[in-house]
């Protein structure tokens, strides 16, 4: 009898040995989490981690020191420097180790003196990693993640620029100095690509009917650039009977609401106080700057104070990108 129990005893022990062994070899599996409990942490913050890398605060601060230093109004053919060849050399490798990723993004399709690699990689690096900084609306992607690629090439028969959702293309010999692509740059990146291809809604089963991305459904219903479309549109090429070119910040932005959007973005980012100044008279405008206050809080490049005191904002330019040079 006591030897049937002692062998119970140990087939028990065993048994718990076994049940215990397989729970730490095939622990439970964790329910999935639901996509609205992700949407909602994404609505209040972005998260940097998956575009900052192991970039520090120094490193990020001598970004920071490059672009305060470079006159945007240099013509792209004045090839004379504040810096020495090694120097420039220098700091093109501090910033591609610390960007590595957008480095390779650039493409050239023509001989770049060194100024002007410099001056590019500094501008381009700069607005991708600061509108992801300051845009205070949460989404998953960032420009960061997004851009497959950045053409630079020169080419007298196609226009300035051309973007899609994922990549842009630089015409610099249709642009005259850096400061034209500076701005140029930001209509691209900090317009279409991050209306198309950032601030997106990939979570709606239901796709709106009447805004498409040219005929084709892809704007999810919570998408946020539809706020922004729906003040002045009807669809994607057609304006609201009531909407007013003096609703719009440029002539340009006339085209479609791509273009409105880009344009706008290029206005708030390089031309805030000008932008601010229109929005105190015409009430369409104040509601599409209270959207990318949403979206950017108070961030903006330029405020272009120096235009004020000429500035009419009755007027409008035809074309944000070059507004000290056409007004109409």
């Amino acid at each position: 009898m006591n030897i049937s129990k002692n062998i119970i005893r140990k087939i028990a022990t065993l048994t718990i040995l076994f049940l215990i062994g397989m729970f730490f070899v095939f622990p439970p599996e964790k329910p999935l989490e639901h996509t609205h409990d992700r949407v909602k942490e994404w609505s209040h913050t972005v998260d940097h981690n998956d575009t900052r890398k192991d970039i520090d605060e120094n490193d990020e601060k001598i970004l920071d020191e490059y672009i305060n230093e470079i006159d945007l109004m240099w013509s792209p053919e004045e090839h004379s420097s504040a810096w020495s060849e090694a120097e420039m050399e220098l700091r093109l490798g501090k910033i591609c180790e610390f960007y590595s990723d957008l480095c390779e993004k650039i493409i050239r399709d023509h001989w770049y003196s060194l100024t002007e690699r410099y001056i590019y990689t500094v501008l381009v690096v700069y607005a991708v990693r600061t509108i992801d900084q300051q845009r205070i609306l949460g989404t998953p992607n960032t420009l960061r993640n997004t851009i497959t690629s950045i053409k630079l090439y020169e080419s007298k028969q196609w226009r300035r620029w051309s973007a899609w959702t994922t990549h842009v293309r630089m015409n610099t010999q249709k642009i005259e100095d850096y400061a034209e692509f500076w701005e140029v740059f930001i209509h691209e990146v900090g317009g279409h690509i991050l209306d198309l291809g950032v601030i997106t809604d990939s979570f709606s089963d239901t796709l709106h009917p009447r805004f498409t991305e040219f005929g084709e459904e892809k704007f999810g219903l919570n998408d946020r650039s539809l706020r922004f479309y729906e003040i002045s549109w009807i669809n994607e090429n057609t304006r609201r009977p009531d909407a007013s070119f003096k609703d719009f910040i440029s002539w340009y932005a006339l085209k479609d609401t791509f273009e409105e959007l880009a344009e706008f973005s290029n206005a708030w980012i390089n031309h805030h106080d000008l932008l601010l100044e229109v929005a105190k008279t015409n009430p369409k405008i104040q509601e599409k700057v209270d959207l990318f206050q949403e979206l950017f809080w108070n961030w903006h490049f330029n405020d272009d104070k120096e235009t004020l005191p000429f500035f009419n904002p009755n007027e409008r330019v035809f074309d944000s990108t070059k507004s000290r040079k056409n007004v109409k």
